[in-house]
């Protein structure tokens, strides 16, 4: 990372240096410019942003894939509960939210926004 912003660092400052070539030089074209500048920002808009939610898709892919009977999880629609089934196949997860009436809920994977600890699950039930 800190080597290509040295080298982008670098990349302005050759513009910025001599640009008629009058010490000299060749003279460089404006289409040189940019061209550089160009990919400059394309490689930063690629490191400010698309590497970013590759990796945050990769470990929400992660997160689901290793998702299993009895884990405490948080739905996207702010929904507790604990996980009684989940069926790959089918993309399917089935959630029980109510211990006393066995209340239980159907929904697709991608629905789970993330799974609580059992200490985080404890503690909020100690809250109620």
């Amino acid at each position: 990372m800190q080597r290509m912003l040295d080298l982008i660092l670098s990349g302005f400052l050759l513009i910025a240096q001599d640009p008629e070539g009058e010490a000299g030089g060749p003279k460089r074209s404006p289409a040189y410019e940019f061209v550089f500048m160009g990919l400059t920002l394309a490689v930063m808009f690629y490191l400010l942003l698309i590497r970013p939610n590759q990796k945050k898709e990769k470990d929400r892919q992660a997160l689901l894939s290793g998702l299993k009977k009895d884990d405490h999880v948080v739905t996207i629609g702010g929904i507790k509960g604990i996980v009684a089934n989940v069926n790959h196949e089918d993309d399917e997860v089935v959630l029980k939210v109510d211990e006393t009436t066995g209340a239980k809920l159907r929904m697709v994977r991608s629905s789970i926004a993330r799974i609580v600890t059992t200490e985080d699950a404890s503690a909020g039930k100690k809250e109620s």
